[in-house]
This record gives C-alpha cells, sequence and structure tokens, in this order.
C-alpha cells in the first residue's frame, strides 16, 4: 500500500527517520521543513509541524537521537539552523520554533548530522570541509580538510569515537574526533561518493556514488569486499534496518532496490561445497589406488578438474601396456565425457610439457569415433580452435629440434675427420725428423712423440744441440773438402771392404736368429740388428767396429716371422745398406778431420769463425721457428673458416 503525503510544494531533497517515536523529517526546494507522524496501527503518516525560516533550498534534516526534542537543518543559504519539535500526542500542524541560526559554512551545506549521544553536530559542505560542532551552543570544535572536492556526506562510528566523510573526488575517509586526523582513506569509486554509513558494529563501511555502484568496505583491512552494480543512474541514497540484514537504495533511475544480506547462506554453501569437495577427493583417491582408472576420470571431470585427468592419464601411461589400456578406457567414456577430456587437452596442449598426452588423446578420440559423430560434441568447434595454433607450433619445435641435432652430427663428423687427418701429418712429421739420427736418440725421439706435450721441452734441448753439431760439421766439411777428399780415397777403399763384410756378417746373424729372442711379440729394430753386429765383430778390424750401428725406421721394422718370410727383401736391402755403411765411415772421418782443421783455424782466426757460426745459427733458427709454427697451426681448434676450406679440399 502506498499513502501520498501532500504539503510540500517542491521537490524534497531530504528525509529522516526517529524510529522510536515514529517521527519523519523532510526538507523541501520550497525552502521549508515538515515534521510527520508515523501510526503503526493505522498505517498512515500525518503532518504535526511546518518550519519556515530558510532564504534558499533546504537540501539536509536531522533529529536528535537521543530525546527526539529538536532537529537541525541546513541548505544553500550556507546556515545551520536548529529546531524545537512538538511534544508527543500532538497531532495537529504548527509552525515549529527555531531555537538557533548560525552560519557555518562558505558554500552549500550538502549534509547535516547528529552523534549518538546528541552532543555533537557535523556538517559538509561544497567548500570541501566537514567541520564538528558543538550541539547546545553551536561553537566550533574543529574542522577536517584533506578532501579535493566538496563532502557530500558525514556520518558518526556508532561504536568508536570516528566520522567517516565521502566526497566527489572518489574517496572515503574516516577521521578521529579526538584529534581530527584522517586515519584512513578508500579508493575504489571512479565518481563522486554520494552516501556512506556504517553496518556491521562499525566495522564495515556501505557507500554509493554516481557510478550506480555500491561498495561494501572492510575498515580493518582497507579493502572493498563486495560490488552491488543493479543502479543504471546515480544512487542518491541508501539506508539499512535495525537488524542489517536488509538495505533500500535509491537512484536517479527512479529505481528504489531492496537489497538482502546473504553472507550467511553463502558461508554455508561455501562450507557444504567444501564438504563434498573432500568425500569426493577421498574417494578419487581410493579409486585410484584400486587402478579404477575408469571411474576416476569420471569423477575427476565431475569435480572440473583438468589436472586430475592428466595426472590420471599419466598413470595410466607408465604402465606397460599403458596405451592401450588408455585407448580402452577412453573408449568406454561418455560422450560428454569425451567432450570434456577434449576440452582438458585442449588446456594441456598449451604448455610444452604435457603436448604428449594432449595429442594422444585427440589422435585416440579421432581413431575411435567418426567424423559425424565429433561434429556433435557441444564443444567440438572451440576446443579445435585451441589445438590448431599450439599444435603447428609444437610441430615447428620439433623441427627445429630435429635439424639442430643433424647440424651437430654433421659437425662432430667433419670435426673428427680433420682431427683423423691432423693426427696423420703430425705422426708423419714426427718420425721423419727421427730417420737419420743415432741409434740411442732415434728412440728418445719416438718416445718423446708418443709422449704428447709434456716432452716438448726436452725435444726442443735436444734439437738444440744436435743443431750446433750439424752447422759445427757442414762448415768444416764446405771448406776443407777438397783436402779431405784427396787424404781420405785410401781410407775408403778399406772402409768399403770392412763394411762389405759386416753386411755378410750380419746377414748370416739374421739368418741364425732363434724365435726365442723375441718374446711377446716384440719388433725387430734397429737396436737388435746392431747389438747383434757389434756381438759378431769383436775379432774385426777397430775401425769398422767403431762406425755407426745400422738404423731403422718404425716404418722398416718387421717381425721375425715375416723376415723368415721375407729373404728376396732383404737381398735387395743389403745393397742400400753396403751403401750407407759407407757413407757413415766416410763421414764420421770427415767429421773428425773436420773438427781438428776446425780447431787449428779457431787458434789462428776466431773472429772470422765466429761470424760463420752465428750465420749458421741464425739459419737454422729461421728453420726450427718454421717448423714450429706449421705443428702449431696443426693444433689449433678448428674454426667455421677453416671447415668451409677442408669441405671444399
Amino acid at each position: 500500500n502506498c499513502q501520498l503525503c501532500s504539503g510540500h510544494t517542491d521537490i524534497i531533497l531530504g528525509v529522516t527517520v526517529h524510529r522510536k517515536r515514529n517521527l519523519l523529517a523532510t526538507c523541501s526546494k520550497d525552502n521549508t521543513v515538515r515534521v510527520w507522524k508515523f501510526d503503526p496501527d493505522s498505517g498512515k503518516v500525518s503532518c504535526v509541524g511546518v518550519g519556515h525560516g530558510h532564504t534558499h533550498i533546504v537540501g539536509t534534516v536531522a533529529i536528535s537521537s537521543v530525546t527526539a526534542s529538536w532537529m537541525v537543518s541546513g541548505g544553500q543559504d550556507f546556515t545551520l539552523k536548529k529546531w524545537q519539535l512538538p511534544k508527543t500526542g500532538e497531532e495537529s500542524c504548527k509552525d515549529l520554533k527555531c531555537i538557533h541560526t548560525e552560519r557555518v559554512h562558505e558554500k552549500d551545506i550538502n549534509c547535516v548530522v547528529m552523534s549518538p549521544n546528541d552532543k555533537f553536530i557535523a556538517t559538509g559542505s561544497h567548500d570541501r570541509t566537514a567541520k564538528l560542532w558543538n550541539a547546545e551552543t553551536f561553537a566550533l570544535v574543529g574542522v577536517m580538510r584533506g578532501h579535493k572536492r566538496g563532502v557530500w556526506c558525514v556520518q558518526f562510528s556508532p561504536v568508536d569515537q570516528c566520522i567517516a566523510t565521502s566526497s566527489g573526488d572518489g574517496t572515503i575517509k574516516i577521521w578521529s574526533i579526538q584529534g581530527l586526523e584522517c586515519v584512513k582513506t578508500f579508493e575504489g569509486h571512479d565518481s563522486a561518493v554520494l552516501r556512506v554509513t556504517f553496518i556491521n558494529r562499525g566495522m564495515q563501511l556501505l557507500s554509493c556514488g554516481s557510478d550506480g555502484l555500491m561498495k561494501l568496505w572492510v575498515i580493518k583491512s582497507n579493502t572493498c569486499v563486495s560490488t552491488m552494480d543493479e543502479h543504471e543512474d546515480k544512487v542518491w541514497s541508501v539506508t539499512v534496518n535495525k537488524e542489517e540484514d536488509h538495505i533500500v537504495t535509491g537512484g536517479a533511475d527512479s529505481s528504489i532496490i531492496l537489497w538482502k544480506d546473504v553472507t550467511g547462506e553463502e558461508v554455508q554453501k561455501k562450507q557444504t561445497e567444501r564438504e563434498d569437495f573432500i568425500l569426493k577427493e577421498q574417494q578419487l583417491s581410493n579409486l585410484l589406488h584400486k587402478k579404477k582408472y575408469l571411474r576416476a576420470i569420471g569423477l575427476a571431470i565431475t569435480l572440473e578438474q583438468p589436472f586430475r585427468v592428466l595426472n590420471i592419464i599419466k598413470e595410466i601411461l607408465y604402465n606397460p601396456d599403458g596405451k592401450t589400456e588408455l585407448e580402452k578406457t577412453l573408449q568406454k567414456l561418455r560422450v560428454d565425457q569425451i567432450d570434456s577430456v577434449l576440452r582438458f587437452a585442449g588446456e594441456w596442449n598449451t604448455n610444452s610439457r604435457h603436448c604428449h598426452e594432449a595429442q594422444f588423446v585427440l589422435n585416440t578420440v579421432l581413431k575411435t569415433y567418426p567424423p559425424e559423430e565429433i561434429l556433435k560434441f557441444p564443444n567440438i568447434k572451440s576446443t579445435m580452435e585451441a589445438f590448431i595454433p599450439y599444435t603447428e607450433r609444437h610441430f615447428q619445435r620439433m623441427n627445429r629440434l630435429l635439424q639442430q641435432a643433424m647440424f651437430l652430427e654433421f659437425t662432430w663428423s667433419c670435426m673428427r675427420r680433420v682431427t683423423d687427418n691432423t693426427q696423420s701429418v703430425e705422426n708423419k712429421q714426427g718420425f721423419r725428423s727421427v730417420e737419420g739420427l743415432p741409434e740411442n736418440e732415434s728412440d728418445m725421439k719416438i718416445r718423446n712423440h708418443s709422449s704428447g706435450g709434456e716432452s716438448d721441452s726436452v725435444n726442443s734441448m735436444d734439437t738444440e744441440d744436435n743443431d750446433e753439431k750439424d752447422r759445427e760439421t757442414e762448415e768444416s766439411a764446405n771448406e776443407d773438402n777438397d783436402s779431405v777428399n784427396g787424404s781420405e780415397s785410401d781410407d775408403g777403399c778399406k772402409s768399403t771392404e770392412s763394411s762389405a763384410s759386416d753386411g755378410e756378417q750380419a746377414e748370416s746373424d739374421i739368418e741364425n736368429i732363434k724365435p726365442a729372442a723375441l718374446s711377446g711379440g716384440e719388433r725387430l729394430t734397429g737396436s737388435h740388428l746392431g747389438s747383434i753386429s757389434s756381438s759378431q765383430d769383436e775379432g774385426s778390424d777397430s775401425e769398422s767396429s767403431e762406425g755407426e750401428p745400422l738404423v731403422f725406421s718404425s716404418q722398416n721394422t718387421m717381425s721375425l716371422e715375416n723376415l723368415k718370410g721375407s729373404e728376396k727383401v732383404m737381398s735387395s736391402k743389403k745393397k742400400s745398406q753396403q751403401k750407407s755403411n759407407v757413407q757413415n765411415t766416410l763421414t764420421y772421418k770427415q767429421t773428425t778431420e773436420v773438427k781438428s782443421r776446425k780447431r787449428a783455424q779457431k787458434e789462428s782466426d776466431p773472429e772470422k769463425l765466429e761470424t760463420g757460426e752465428k750465420r749458421a745459427r741464425g739459419l737454422r733458427s729461421s728453420q726450427t721457428e718454421a717448423e714450429t709454427n706449421s705443428a702449431k697451426r696443426l693444433k689449433q681448434p678448428l674454426t667455421r673458416s677453416m671447415l668451409k676450406k677442408q669441405k671444399g679440399r
């Protein structure tokens, strides 16, 4: 039932209620305030007082909380008026008496409110301030400054000594009454906050604004816990009943909305859902323990747990016959369950760690169901749209991985080929440097080349000593070649005869070698032959016994078994050995003569000899540096340019 109460002649801007005395107070653009009496028995409302005195629009009014014996009003005339209310029992409409008038703001007064104990009056104005006044004397207690725009609403806390204000700057502030300092600020509205009120024993705030939203704030955490959007325009008013389980809002969209507090019901509902969830989780764990995968997948789908379904599928695939078992399980699912599994697989496919399981599920479904049935799935379109881009991305990633693996294998094969060629070149150069040396030095060189980088310093010292000896030999030989050749002709004939006899003796010794002389598959080298020939030539001439022993390189060594079957090869090599013996004998004698002449020349002209030695040393050092540089190039790491050159060759 609706009752129309006539009295005001223009728009009513404010209404306030006093529940104990069933009184209503209204203010209007007609510059008046009226007091109305509500009869709870009949439900009728009658006017019991009218207040005249404001010179401009009256925008706000408030009744004293404790006694309800007076009320205050404020408007666009910047003044605050205090009115005496009629006594209880008077039902006739009378003029209200103005007790006190005070100019309190420099601009329009938007809100006025009484404290719970009727000791203070708080006002808010367009001048961006809120002021606190003494209710008896209208003395100013303090000013609350901080808002950037006009203050639309002021409210006292029902339990604490604080005041809440809302402003056109979209913020809500809480002020302490004792120090009139801002203790909290709430931000969340996009536009002006028109009304604010305390609820839940002063623990929460309810606000509404010109953005059409109503927000619920928790003061302790300074956060907005709920936003309600039902109005289509500005929400000008909000009020709460005594039990605080219903809220009424009125807006510029010409609608009044009744809100019900369902917090307790939601809490109960969440608790029930949580209990059901725990029971189903326990049931799911029991099914997995018993390996009843079909029912477990169905229960996980019911609980909307895509990654739980993924874990079940992975557990099935870990079994020896996992793929076959998974195919049978998926075939037993219902159509709606298959659609849910495909939807879950679309989520798995977004991650490369789970894409294999998602692709296996998709493959199984495509093989099991014909295209006509697949098209009937409710979410097949969105599922395929989610599958296609990530599947293409996974396919490209696998192609790149395959290409990189092939390139790695190709690079490794090229490096192995070049390394083998480098090692063969190093071995050849090492054996060439050993040829032509005496027996002891050749064995030492072979050991140094096989040991690697540990004997580089020893090799360099040996080569320096040998170079000095060679330089001395070459210089002396070049200077006295003619004289030595003339004097040594007869000795050469003798040495030729002795070397021939040595060759015959060596051949007979080789034939008489027993197989037991070389044990454990030992190779026959020049050192063995030298030792044999020296033991057989004890009674021969001293000059032939002191000659150079036979030198065999590693390429000419052969086993005893090969020597027995190669008599023809040895006969051809005997001639070359005889020639080498003759040359060695000549070289030895030439060396001795050159040394003697060198000593004599050194005593006669030492400066000329030293210059020749320096020149020879320079030539030898340049040759040594060239050899070391070539060896370093072979040991350098392979680069991309070197690989390209090797590939071109």
